[in-house]
């Protein structure tokens, strides 16, 4: 059972990881998620990768660190 909460989670994902945009509208996404999600491992790692294609190297090894201390989800 999926709940709203992690449905709203997942979209935010899907979008930024799928979607053609550039690395500042993922970031605004992400924003988002992460303002709902904080310890979102999956998130984080997205925050990562944005901020390194946005040229913010420290901000993004930061977010990959983040994103490694996470619990991992239960299954």
């Amino acid at each position: 059972l999926v709940k709203a909460e992690d449905a709203g989670m997942f979209r935010i994902w899907h979008a930024v990881a799928e979607g053609p945009m550039p690395p500042a509208a993922k970031l605004g996404l992400l924003a988002t998620g992460l303002s709902r999600h904080p310890r979102s491992p999956h998130l984080l790692h997205l925050q990562g990768k944005a901020l390194r294609m946005a040229g913010r190297g420290r901000e993004a090894t930061a977010a990959f660190r983040a994103a490694l201390s996470q619990e991992p989800p239960a299954d």
